[in-house]
């Protein structure tokens, strides 16, 4: 399957925002969907292996394109693949695009936060 994920960001506050974006393999919760659950220590099977590619404008306006090759074990949260500073009234567009392979196990989980 082959995801093509554009996220288009607009920060509607008076403050400059910190956004990440992240890729996590977390643990299959089936009693809730509210959260996310990760193990520490880490688990040694490998549930996702691929490379995704990024793109979006960076801080100084210029456009950034990188592939990150992922390899994720099961209930581990992931680094973030890029970190954005956008400041007020501001919009940004990033994009998504991997291919998910057939041997993952999921559940993945993009994770876009934002601290302000």
């Amino acid at each position: 399957m082959e995801y093509n994920l554009t996220l288009p960001l607009k920060n509607d506050t008076n403050q400059r925002q910190t956004v990440t974006f992240s890729i996590q393999t977390p643990l299959k919760d089936e009693g809730g969907n509210d959260r996310l659950l990760f193990l520490n220590p880490r688990d040694n099977q490998v549930f996702f292996r691929g490379t995704v590619r990024v793109r979006y404008q960076n801080d100084k306006g210029q456009e950034q394109t990188s592939m990150v090759h992922l390899v994720q074990r099961r209930g581990q949260p992931g680094e973030p693949l890029v970190t954005l500073n956008i400041p007020s009234g501001d919009r940004r567009v990033v994009q998504l695009d991997f291919l998910y392979p057939p041997d993952s196990t999921p559940p993945q989980v993009l994770t876009v936060k934002t601290a302000g």
